[in-house]
């Protein structure tokens, strides 16, 4: 899943905590590999305040019983 396009400076907060930094600009490119099962049809993506959330489902994930004694 490759990702490209202009990098301006800045970082990522969550509330007070810096959870990914980076203090490049230019152009960049990441990629990242997936699991198999992954709901391709209902990826989402939202950027907000400079940073992007991706969302990706997992596929076929179903509830498990577990029985205990």
């Amino acid at each position: 899943m490759p990702k490209h396009g202009p990098l301006e400076s800045g970082g990522g907060y969550l509330g007070k905590r810096l959870y990914r930094g980076e203090r490049f600009q230019g152009k960049f490119q990441r990629a990242f590999s997936l699991p198999a099962r992954v709901r391709s049809d209902k990826f989402e993506a939202v950027i907000a305040d400079n940073l992007m959330k991706i969302t990706i489902p997992r596929a076929g994930e179903k509830p498990r019983q577990i029985t205990i004694h």
